[in-house]
């Protein structure tokens, strides 16, 4: 996904009398105002669209560099460990999102148990029991500085998510988890969902670049992750009337949270394209500029304050009474997935700019492509 990216040419629009193939439930969202657009300058958007995405690949073509780094900061890692303690990358190293920022973060979740019991005994000590907690990260960080293959922090021993941080040789800043495997299977689904179309992950860098133009991407600033980016997207094409994605989590049985997470583990792991399932529905075949558009017109009629999303294209209401944060239903987290200060409103106003663009047929500002800059310099490049 990070090299080669093509333009999906417009092949079939849907009608608004038509009848939808999605299974959300959506049905309130008016597409009229995408639909009126595309009558009059498909042509346009798709032109810029194309733009859009030539700038993209012309970013990404360095990825192998990032890439370069990551394997070997792995390899460097696996030296730490002994055999049965396993690392799985999560993010954007594992779900083929990887971009030129990626080079900044690289999380892994450490697994020390195969067995499934084992593991729910440690995860029982590790989350229960502090003291067990600060013995156990204290033996990992003392490991990962007896091979010296970076500079590491003190463990954060009581955040939300302990993990151990370091800087590998290669400025990669990595950070360790321990046995979560949440994320591993947050980030399977996002990679099935970005092999199943291509569209997928061209539709998320585009996204991507809105949040980042717009100032409001940056975890570690407490704003939006692209793990929220990624579920806006994916539960876009499961909602619209012709779904480019079909319902993935129930179509794929390592997905399922009854189903064995070391067979999520294996698949994610392994070399080679997950296996995507097949969908026998009429496909969407929209073009990447058109499915920008129609994404702008649906989320413009959401809202954020009273209404929660989930991951198989669903809209509902949030329960609770919490006009400040966005809730995302996961199933895969138990928790909530989104804690960023008044995220409804932040979701609500990028949108009505990206709307009005639309609106103003400022497609050239619609699909220009935001050069981040790069806060780190590797050397070696």
């Amino acid at each position: 996904m990070s090299r080669g990216l093509v333009l999906k040419i417009v092949q079939r629009s849907f009608s608004l009398n038509s009848p939808s193939t999605s299974s959300s439930n959506a049905s309130f969202i008016d597409y009229s105002l995408s639909q009126g657009i595309f009558k009059d300058f498909l042509p346009k958007i798709d032109y810029h669209s194309h733009g859009f995405i030539e700038k993209l690949n012309e970013d990404l073509r360095s990825v192998h560099l990032i890439e370069k780094k990551i394997a070997s900061v792995r390899n460097d890692l696996r030296k730490c460990f002994d055999p049965e303690i396993r690392l799985v990358p999560i993010g954007s190293a594992a779900n083929l999102l990887l971009n030129n920022s990626s080079d900044l973060d690289l999380f892994e979740v450490l697994l020390p148990f195969k067995n499934s019991r084992q593991w729910k005994d440690f995860m029982k000590k590790f989350s229960e029991n502090e003291q067990f907690r600060m013995s156990y990260m204290n033996k990992i960080n003392l490991q990962l500085k007896a091979k010296k293959i970076g500079f590491s922090h003190d463990p954060y021993y009581k955040a939300r998510i302990p993990l151990i941080r370091f800087f590998s040789k290669r400025w990669l800043q990595v950070d360790i988890q321990f046995g979560n495997i949440a994320p591993i299977r947050s980030s399977l689904f996002v990679r099935t969902c970005v092999e199943y179309d291509e569209r997928v992950g061209l539709l998320i860098h585009w996204l991507t670049n809105k949040f980042q133009e717009a100032g409001i991407l940056s975890s570690k600033n407490l704003k939006f992750s692209r793990y929220h980016v990624n579920i806006l997207v994916i539960h876009f094409l499961q909602a619209i009337p012709y779904p480019v994605l079909p319902q993935i989590i129930q179509l794929s049985p390592w997905l399922s949270t009854k189903n064995d997470w070391n067979n999520a583990v294996k698949v994610l792991t392994r070399q080679g394209s997950v296996y995507v399932p097949n969908c026998s529905e009429v496909p969407n075949e929209q073009s990447v500029g058109a499915l920008a558009v129609q994404l702008i017109d649906y989320f413009s009629q959401i809202d954020f304050h009273t209404n929660a999303i989930d991951t198989r294209g669903n809209v509902v209401d949030k329960l609770e009474n919490d006009p400040l944060h966005f809730k995302i239903v996961d199933e895969f987290f138990a928790e909530p997935t989104c804690r960023v200060s008044e995220a409804p409103r932040l979701l609500t106003d990028l949108f009505k700019k990206l709307k009005e663009m639309v609106v103003q047929e400022k497609y050239e500002e619609l699909f220009k492509y935001h050069q981040l800059e790069k806060k780190i310099k590797n050397k070696e490049e």
